[in-house]
């Protein structure tokens, strides 16, 4: 920490905690959210940041008491060595299960739309060296891709409201028609697409300016609640609840309506933006396991036993996305359970730590 390279500014934090949250699974979300809460699901899709928002207040009060200590450290500060490090592994294996479905979805895409001919191991392998090496090269690199993103979704939210144009305001009529129980329902599904905000308990070491974090917390929940809740929007605006449901990616479907005279389909300008997007959260899934696996075991920071673990890691995530994840239909099942178990588990690891935090009333805490 006393290194101030090392250490990034609000904005990068910001654009971080973004670039977790948001990736190419965006565009399936008005598939999921239709299912229950029909035209009302952009309401839905917006109540369901309350999770994250829960996740941030949470970050901001911890880091408030231990501005230096990320929630690991605290995990084998309160319940030792053994039991921390197992908690915090569990909190490893939440992370990795997002792994394998965001290789198998860029994969998807890279094939169905870019590069048909090539096999889906070949994909991988390319895939694993992008993610490992971006990764590889630090947090401070990994900021300034999120910054790169945050621009392109950027790009992406002003010309997709050239879909205005298009679809009809009656596929989202009438507002609140299914009733407030169906939409709170479906929003408590919508919470899974919000996960992996914990990243924040990582992070908050390694800002340069610790009174910033609330800012950056709530500028990136805000941020990311209008680009999902305009997604869903625009995708139910555009198609309609029965057509939606025809479709793998309604967002992708939706972007078909725009009309450049110079590019034939504008919709492979949109994949293409959102490969790159999906590049970045495999980086960035890499970066936080290795990352976890250094504080669990502290021999895995020498260089040469750093890259071991990244070719490793590389090898067991192809394999399980090769085996496990046959389709999308299978993927779709196996993500259900286990985006469920992961945000339930982060939620009770998190909540813990605090509530101990409160418990205690370390005098040794440090106060910003």
């Amino acid at each position: 920490m006393n290194d101030r390279k090392g250490l990034i500014t609000a904005n990068e934090l910001t654009c971080l905690l973004i670039g977790i949250l948001i990736d190419i699974n965006i565009t399936m979300t008005p598939n999921s959210v239709v299912a229950i809460s029909k035209q009302d699901g952009w309401i839905s899709m917006a109540l369901g940041a309350v999770y994250p928002l829960y996740v941030a207040l949470i970050a901001i009060y911890v880091s408030r008491k231990f501005p230096n200590d990320n929630i690991l450290v605290l995990s084998k500060r309160y319940f030792g060595s053994f039991i921390g490090n197992v908690l915090n592994f569990l909190f490893f294996i939440s992370f990795f299960s997002y792994f394998p479905p965001a290789y198998f979805n860029a994969t998807l895409i890279l094939r169905t739309y870019i590069i048909p001919f090539m096999s889906p191991f070949k994909v991988y392998l390319v895939i694993t060296l992008i993610g490992a090496y971006t990764a590889y090269k630090g947090l401070k690199v990994l900021a300034r891709i999120g910054i790169i993103s945050f621009f392109l979704l950027i790009v992406i939210m002003l010309v997709s409201l050239a879909i205005l144009f298009y679809g009809s305001i009656l596929n989202v009529m009438p507002i609140f028609g299914v009733g407030a129980k169906d939409i709170i329902y479906g929003s408590k599904n919508t919470i899974y697409d919000y996960a992996l905000f914990e990243w924040i308990f990582l992070l908050y070491p390694f800002i340069n300016d610790k009174n910033k974090i609330k800012d950056s917390a709530f500028k990136a929940i805000a941020f990311c609640c209008f680009v999902y809740t305009w997604v869903v929007f625009i995708a139910i605006y555009y198609l309609g609840i029965d057509m939606i449901k025809k479709t793998i990616w309604g967002f992708f479907s939706a972007t078909e309506s725009i009309r450049v005279d110079v590019i034939t389909s504008f919709r492979y300008v949109f994949v293409f933006i959102w490969v790159l997007i999906a590049l970045k959260s495999i980086s960035y899934s890499y970066y936080i396991c290795i990352d976890i696996l250094r504080n669990i075991n502290k021999n895995l920071n020498k260089k040469l036993n750093s890259i071991f673990v990244f070719i490793i890691m590389g090898s067991i995530v192809i394999f399980i996305t090769k085996v496990y994840y046959p389709n999308r239909l299978v993927k779709d099942e196996i993500v259900n359970f286990t985006t469920k178990a992961s945000t339930i588990y982060n939620l009770f690891f998190i909540t813990l730590i605090a509530v101990i935090i409160i418990i205690k009333k370390d005098d040794k805490c440090e106060k910003i």
